[in-house]
């Protein structure tokens, strides 16, 4: 397995809920919570998502009907697309990193697990709009 991958898999299995390592200049080897420019802390979540998931009908409302909130993760296993504005479409599969920008919806094309990584209070609003929708 991936180095990196194993990380994220213990960091999210401590239900560390930030994306950074043990800071060098600190003795303790905690680990700290890490502020990328232009965002708050970061969140790290671990999911596992079944094939036919499509985000699509959970994002009406927001700009574009997409979710808002960029994502960084890790693809443990399976396939996923993810579709923009434009109808640009990219797929991601086992042992990819990727990158979701502002402005996505995605499919999952074979039962997935991943790791990602994604601005705490943005996407706290991705989640409370999602529930929302849910409830009906």
């Amino acid at each position: 397995m991936n180095p990196g991958a194993k990380y994220c898999q213990r960091a999210v299995a401590r239900g560390v809920g930030l994306l950074a390592g043990p800071d060098p200049a600190e003795s303790d080897g905690r680990v700290r919570p890490l502020a990328v420019s232009g965002f708050s802390t970061i969140s790290g979540e671990y999911f596992t998502l079944s094939a036919g998931v499509d985000t699509t009908p959970l994002f009406k409302g927001p700009e574009g009907d997409l979710c808002q909130c960029p994502h960084w993760g890790y693809v443990l296993r399976g396939q996923l697309t993810t579709t923009d504005g434009t109808g640009g479409r990219e797929t991601v599969k086992a042992n990819d990193l990727l990158y979701w920008p502002p402005g996505h919806n995605v499919k999952v094309d074979a039962d997935a697990e991943i790791v990602m990584f994604s601005p705490q209070r943005e996407h706290s609003h991705v989640i409370k709009h999602m529930i929302e929708k849910v409830k009906g």
